[in-house]
């Protein structure tokens, strides 16, 4: 008659577990990490970090551009709150030809060139006081003012382009639009 025989009662390997006897581990089970267990482990840490660098990029290609567009709203708004200042002093003072004068000019150097309304793309480059010489911003703009049959209603609209290098198209345009009523009537 045959017996079976306990795997744990033959000498060799016993991976990992310990000898029955003994009580020893086996040797094997003590190596290191092998030459491609590290490899892959460098790789996945590469990559995780370089993932990390391009988000930091990203960061702050979106914080320039969200800065750029809150200047570009408040010009926007002060453009538009000139208009209708413009309008409430008279509905004739508010045509396709209106100056109005520099925005921001106690803040910026040199002053900015007077906004006109006359449906032309104009720039103005806005350098900060307390830093001379540094660009801080720049735009390019189209002011147009338009007016219905009746001469009851004028439309007011900015396109605004942030920089002023660049393709100018109604794409890549900020517009703002708002109508004017005439209550003089």
């Amino acid at each position: 008659m045959t017996t079976a025989i306990p795997w744990n009662s033959f000498p060799g390997p016993w991976h990992g577990r310990l000898h029955p006897k003994s009580g020893i581990r086996n040797p094997k089970s003590l190596a290191a990490f092998s030459l491609i267990e590290v490899t892959l482990a460098i790789m996945v840490v590469t990559i995780g970090i370089l993932s990390v660098m391009t988000l930091f990029g990203t960061g702050l290609e979106q914080s320039a551009r969200s800065t750029d567009q809150t200047y570009a709203i408040l010009f926007a708004e002060e453009v538009m709150s000139g208009m209708r200042a413009r309008a409430d002093q008279g509905w004739t003072n508010l045509s396709a030809n209106t100056v109005l004068p520099p925005i921001f000019s106690d803040v910026w150097l040199p002053a900015p060139p007077d906004i006109r309304a006359t449906g032309l793309i104009r720039t103005n480059l806005f350098y900060r006081q307390d830093y001379p010489g540094v660009l801080q911003a720049s735009y390019r703009y189209r002011l147009r003012v338009t007016t219905n049959e009746a001469d009851t209603v004028k439309g007011i609209t900015l396109e605004i382009w942030n920089s002023h290098f660049g393709a100018v198209s109604i794409s890549n345009a900020l517009i703002y639009y708002t109508e004017v009523f005439n209550t003089m009537n």
